[in-house]
């Protein structure tokens, strides 16, 4: 967080050369006095404090032109304050997160995800702002938004310490993402598609017929292994299930349904289905363009528009499974969570109730500026290319 008050730097100022001059015997009153006067001066300076929001993803060239765009909005809708954002790249943020928050660096609000922090782990250190009490007081829309099962999926003992990126009590779920060219080309039944196994003979018929399809199956190292019933792993291997209120560990690999995902994953690479070197892929590495059929990942509402823009080619979506879980890792799938030693906790609540409640705003954290970053063309998001802002979606709440 940072206030930008000229009268306050001033005020500090004076309050050094005060205290500089002054006996040791009233240098306790001096520094009491002058911190008085500085506040005073900050309550009636026309200044407003400015978030700090912290996030993933590439930097951006026009992300301060958005946010002076955002803070002219929010003036409109007398917020009170303004917003900055800082974005460290994918490979950087949790270090650079975890480092802002051990030497007390100035922010307000971050992302964080069950990947990302780990939010459970800066939670319990404290990083993380207790806002159970708060969110009930200044958090209506998102309340109003989310279900219990969500709150109490994201919740660590019962308290929480981050807002769960969902909207209407939909949390992230399981799609294959499909390269639209090659569904309209091949006449594939994507809705009909809803295991890995089901992909084998579109996977086969595309790598035969498509000469810049090498590998048709993107998969990520985190979707190696991602089942359609969630394994709720205590430890590498060691999963944990409920059986009658009691909770049993048992091995993870051992598991049915494991054992044939690993078959079926196996069998693919054999075949030359999917890149051998999925286990170390990240996001970043994900093809691109025409060089793939489809992909797996976990989105929120209507993610198509995102995902177009990270592979780069027109994409479609369909579930990858009958329903959607809730679950502790989904309902952490993505977070803001609150600075516990910031100065603006409120206001930072009230920031993120209108990424909830505010389709205005969110189109400026997503998309940018109308007319310069994307178009809307019969009332849908159409994205201008090289435009200078270019942010991941899933790192922001969808509304």
């Amino acid at each position: 967080m940072r206030v930008f008050s000229k009268s306050g730097k001033v005020a500090i100022l004076l309050a050094l050369l005060v205290s500089l001059g002054a006996c040791s015997n009233h240098a306790e009153n001096d520094e009491s006095n002058s911190k008085n006067q500085v506040k005073q001066q900050e309550n009636n300076s026309d200044e407003v404090p400015t978030l700090v929001y912290y996030n993933v993803g590439p930097p951006q060239a026009d992300t301060d032109e958005v946010a002076e765009s955002i803070n002219q909005y929010l003036d409109n809708k007398d917020a009170g304050y303004h917003i900055s954002f800082q974005y460290f790249d994918w490979g950087d943020y949790q270090q650079k997160l975890q480092l802002a928050s051990n030497a007390g660096d100035d922010w307000d609000i971050a992302f964080t995800a069950s990947w990302a922090g780990p939010y459970k782990n800066m939670a319990e250190n404290g990083a993380f702002l207790d806002i159970t009490d708060l969110i009930k007081e200044d958090g209506k829309a998102i309340l109003d938004s989310a279900s219990d099962e969500v709150i109490k999926g994201a919740s660590i003992n019962g308290r929480l310490y981050g807002v769960p990126a969902t909207a209407e009590n939909i949390v992230p779920a399981d799609y294959f993402i499909w390269n639209k060219e090659y569904v309209d080309k091949y006449n594939i039944p994507i809705d009909d598609i809803k295991t890995e196994a089901d992909l084998e003979p579109y996977l086969k018929e595309v790598k035969e017929k498509e000469a810049n399809v090498e590998y048709p199956f993107v998969v990520l190292s985190d979707y190696i292994f991602q089942t359609e019933n969630p394994q709720s792993e205590a430890t590498l291997g060691v999963a944990v299930k409920n059986e009658n209120g009691k909770l049993i560990a048992y091995n993870k690999w051992a598991s049915q349904e494991v054992k044939d995902l690993a078959f079926t994953m196996k069998d693919y690479m054999d075949k030359g289905y999917i890149d051998p070197s999925a286990p170390q892929l990240e996001a970043s590495n994900a093809q691109s363009g025409d060089t793939f059929l489809v992909a797996k990942g976990e989105g929120g509402v209507n993610p198509d528009n995102i995902w177009s823009r990270s592979y780069d080619t027109e994409v479609v979506s369909s579930f990858a499974e009958d329903k959607a879980l809730v679950t502790n890792e989904k309902a952490t799938g993505s977070l803001a969570a609150i600075n516990s030693q910031s100065e603006h906790a409120k206001e930072s609540m009230d920031f993120l109730n209108r990424m909830y409640s505010d389709p205005e705003l969110m189109r400026y954290l997503v998309y940018g500026i109308e007319g310069k970053h994307y178009n809307l063309v019969d009332d849908k998001v159409d994205i201008i290319e090289d435009s200078g802002y270019e942010v991941p979606g899933l790192s922001l709440i969808h509304i």
